[in-house]
Order: C-alpha cells, then sequence, then structure tokens
C-alpha cells in the first residue's frame, strides 16, 4: 500500500498529507520569517545621522577659517560632504552622504588646528508624519511605538481633540521617525498605512500675539488677543474685537487672519523643502514680494492701444485705410440703385 494513502470507510484510498510536506512548508515560514527579520534589521541599519553641526570653543574662530581649508579638511577625514552651510552663530551645518563619514566627523576634535564640537542636529535628522486608521482605535501609542521601532519609529503621540470641554482621543496619530526622509507608508501588523507629513500650527505668543516665538521668551507687552490694546487679558475684555497683527475684526488666533495664513505657509515650506525655520520665512516673504509687486505693476500699466490701431485691426493686412473705405461707399450707392430699381417710388 502506497505509504502516501490510507483506506477509508467505504474501502477507497485517500491521499493524506505526510510529514515531509509539514517540514517543507514549516521551511517557507521560517525562510520567510528570516527575510522578514533581515529585512527590518536593514531598515534599522539605515538609521543614521546625516546632518551634524560643527561648533568651536571659541566664539567667531570657524568664521575667520577659509572655505577652501574646511572643504579640503572635510573630504580629508571621511570623503566630500553632500553640502555645508554657516549658521547664523558661525557653526556649520554638515550634510554626510555616506553613514562613515557621519561616524568620522563625530569623532573629531580638531579642524584647521581649531578645537571643535561635532553634535547631531536636533530636528534635521527626524521627521514627522501623521497616519490616520480606525483599526488602531484601541491600540496604546506605546504598542505601536514598540512594533514600528524596526521602522524607525521613535515616539507617537496620539492627537485628542476638544469636546464638550472634554479631550476626546481620536484615531490619528503623529509619528516621529529617527531619519530625515519621510517613508510613503508603514507596516503595522497586517495594515499599510499611508503617512502624510505633519505640518505644524504657527508658533504664537500668548503675551504678546506675535508670531515666532512662545511667551517664556517673549520681550513684548501682555496685547488683549481680543482688543489688540496692552495691559489686559482677552478673558476679561469686552471691547471691540480687533487683531493686533493685521487690524482685522477678528481674535488675534483666528485661521482667518491673513498674518496666521503666512505663517502656516512657512510651515508647509519648512517641511517641504526640508530648511530652517530663517530659510522658509525668507522664502515664503520674497515670493510674497514678488507677487505683490507683480499685482501692483498690473494694475497702474496704461494701455497703450489707439482707436486708429482698433480700427486698422478690422482691415485685412496690406490694404490702404482709406481705399477700404472708398470701397464701402461705393458697395453702399449700389444697394442704393438696386433698391430704386425694385422700388421706384421710395426716394
Amino acid at each position: 500500500m502506497d505509504i502516501n494513502k490510507s483506506p477509508t470507510f467505504d474501502g477507497t484510498l485517500k491521499r493524506v498529507r505526510t510529514e515531509v510536506s509539514d517540514s517543507s512548508s514549516s521551511d517557507e515560514e521560517s525562510m520567510l520569517s528570516s527575510l522578514t527579520v533581515k529585512k527590518s534589521r536593514v531598515i534599522s541599519l539605515d538609521i543614521w545621522p546625516r546632518f551634524l553641526v560643527i561648533e568651536s570653543s571659541n566664539d567667531g574662530a570657524l568664521q575667520k577659517l577659509s572655505p577652501f581649508a574646511v572643504e579640503k579638511v572635510l573630504q580629508g577625514l571621511a570623503g566630500e560632504p553632500k553640502s555645508v552651510k554657516k549658521l547664523k552663530n558661525g557653526s556649520l551645518l554638515v550634510e554626510c552622504s555616506t553613514e562613515s563619514h557621519s561616524k568620522c566627523l563625530l569623532k573629531s576634535k580638531m579642524l584647521c588646528n581649531i578645537s571643535i564640537k561635532v553634535s547631531v542636529h536636533k530636528s534635521l535628522n527626524s521627521s514627522k508624519g501623521v497616519i490616520r486608521s480606525r483599526d488602531l482605535e484601541g491600540v496604546s501609542e506605546d504598542e505601536i511605538c514598540e512594533n514600528l521601532s524596526s521602522q524607525g519609529v521613535s515616539f507617537v503621540k496620539r492627537i485628542r481633540v476638544r469636546r464638550n470641554n472634554e479631550l476626546v482621543p481620536t484615531n490619528t496619530f503623529i509619528i516621529t521617525f529617527d531619519k530625515p526622509l519621510l517613508p510613503e507608508s508603514i507596516k503595522a501588523g497586517y495594515l499599510n498605512i499611508p503617512v502624510v507629513p505633519f505640518i505644524p500650527n504657527p508658533l504664537r505668543c500668548f503675551k504678546c500675539q506675535k508670531y515666532g516665538h512662545g511667551q517664556n521668551t517673549c520681550r513684548g507687552k501682555m496685547t488683549c488677543a481680543r482688543c489688540g490694546q496692552f495691559d489686559h487679558e482677552s478673558k476679561t475684555c469686552h471691547i471691540d474685537i480687533s487683531c493686533t497683527n493685521c487690524k482685522g475684526n477678528h481674535f488675534a488666533y483666528s485661521r482667518e487672519c491673513p498674518r496666521w495664513q503666512l505663517e502656516k505657509r512657512i510651515q508647509q515650506v519648512r517641511v517641504a523643502k526640508r530648511v530652517s525655520f530663517p530659510e522658509a520665512r525668507k522664502l515664503v516673504e520674497t515670493k510674497s514680494a514678488v507677487a505683490v509687486e507683480k499685482s501692483y505693476a498690473a494694475a497702474v500699466k496704461v494701455s497703450t492701444t489707439s482707436t486708429s490701431v482698433q480700427t486698422d485691426l478690422t482691415w485685412p493686412d496690406g490694404v490702404d485705410r482709406y481705399q477700404k473705405l472708398s470701397d464701402v461707399e461705393k458697395a453702399q450707392k449700389r444697394a442704393a440703385k438696386a433698391v430704386q430699381m425694385l422700388c421706384p417710388k421710395c426716394p
């Protein structure tokens, strides 16, 4: 009798699964699991600091160095970097092209006989995205972060909204990645969830109502968010509404404020182009100034088209205008003669 067949109650033979097939299927599963582990390890190994900050112990020492000398020294350490920029405080922002270059720079202590300190940039080496899924409603933030750590996730925050004076959790999460490039999607168990860039709201000071800083570092006066006047808060204010930023008929924190919309565009450019906040502000304000200049030029532009030119456009090219007028008069006379022939009594 064939070992792969067993008799049934009616005497017929039925093929059954042997131990060999079980072992082969288990081998396939083990191979798939090993590939999954290797893939997760590759993802984790791809995480390394690409943006480094080089600062000197002596203030202003790096600013006196020749850019040619700095370039040669950086190339001699571990190869040519992807980009080098000088910050406002005189430090150098270096974008590394390889992991070995990043490691070598982090170990460096001297640059052109100047004592330096190399550190990882605080914000450019990470990225934030937003995911939305109803299937994650009952899953905690810690569980999501732990299971997505192999994909570069370092922090997870659930967005909560205020309803009836209570904070209600939503199914939207802000995900922080330990890499500058945001992935298009993440694998959360059997789910493939798209990731969209996280664009924060503009930073507004609760003290002076201006944008770009917080109340802890504010040097301005206490300003009301309702009326725009000084030395009182909006909670006890009953004066007419007036925005302190644009003088419009809305609160200072209104999203209808042109200033708020400008600051929001700055945040969008900062996230999309991966630049610093001052650089994004410069790009947006320059673009806005060019748009205003173009609209002003279009408004004050005087048309130089005359009536004679418009009349000329009604005639075919190469035909004298006065000759064309005489032809029209001749046609009118012929039409008048034809009318008289049809109706002799007509004048």
